[in-house]
C-alpha cells in the first residue's frame, strides 16, 4: 500500500512537471539566431531527474515531447531533436546524482551533460535532423538563413553551420539550463521529494 501511494505521488509530480515543461516549450521560446531558440523546458525535466531519479526525468521529457508533437510546426522533427539532446544532458547528471549526492557531482554532471548535448546535437543535426528538414526546405536554404543571420562567419557548407552555430548554440542552452536548475533545485526539492522512499 505504501509503495503504491509513493508511486502515485511520483506520477502526479511527473505529470505536473511535464505540463510545466510543455508550457515552457510551447509558449516561452527565446530567439537566439535564425531558427535556433532557447526554451526553458529542460528545467522541470532536470528537477524531476534530481528529485525522483533518471527514469522520472526521462518520463517527464517524453511526455512533454509527445504533447509537443500535437500542433508541431516541424512535423515532430523538433520534438525528436529536443528529446535526444535533452536526454543527453539529463541522464549523465541524474544517474551520477543517484550515487553521489554532492554539489560537485551536480556541477561536474551538468558540465559533462552539456558537453554530451553539444556532441549529440552536432551529430544528430548533421546526420538526421537537417536531412529530415529538407522535406520542408533545401539544405541551401537552411545554410542561407544562418549565413544571413551571421554574415561575419560566411557560412557556406552544412559542416560550417554545425560547427559555427549548432555547437555554440547547444553550449549556450546547456549552460542556461544548468545554471538555472542549479539555482532553483534547493528551493523546490523538499516539495518534489516529499513522501519519497
Amino acid at each position: 500500500m505504501r509503495k503504491k501511494l509513493v508511486s502515485t505521488q511520483m506520477m502526479v509530480r511527473i505529470a505536473l512537471l511535464s505540463a510545466i515543461s510543455f508550457i515552457l516549450f510551447r509558449f516561452l521560446e527565446i530567439p537566439v539566431i535564425g531558427f535556433y531558440k532557447i526554451d526553458l523546458s529542460g528545467i522541470p525535466v532536470l528537477l524531476a531527474g534530481f528529485a525522483m531519479g533518471p527514469l522520472a526525468g526521462i518520463l517527464t521529457l517524453l511526455i512533454k515531447d509527445v504533447l509537443g508533437v500535437i500542433g508541431s510546426s516541424s512535423g515532430g522533427i523538433g520534438e525528436i531533436a529536443d528529446f535526444f539532446m535533452l536526454a543527453s544532458l539529463v541522464l549523465p547528471v541524474t544517474v551520477a546524482y543517484q550515487y553521489w549526492r554532492t554539489r560537485a557531482t551536480v556541477l561536474w554532471g551538468l558540465l559533462g551533460g552539456t558537453v554530451l548535448m553539444i556532441i549529440s546535437g552536432m551529430l544528430l543535426n548533421y546526420y538526421v535532423l537537417i536531412p529530415l528538414y529538407t522535406s520542408f526546405m533545401s539544405v541551401e536554404s537552411i545554410i542561407s538563413i544562418m549565413d544571413n543571420a551571421l554574415p561575419f562567419l560566411k557560412i557556406a557548407t552544412l559542416k560550417e553551420l554545425i560547427f559555427y552555430v549548432t555547437g555554440p548554440f547547444n553550449l549556450l542552452k546547456g549552460l542556461v539550463l544548468s545554471v538555472l536548475t542549479y539555482w532553483i533545485y534547493p528551493y523546490v526539492s523538499p516539495l518534489l521529494k516529499k513522501g519519497r522512499v
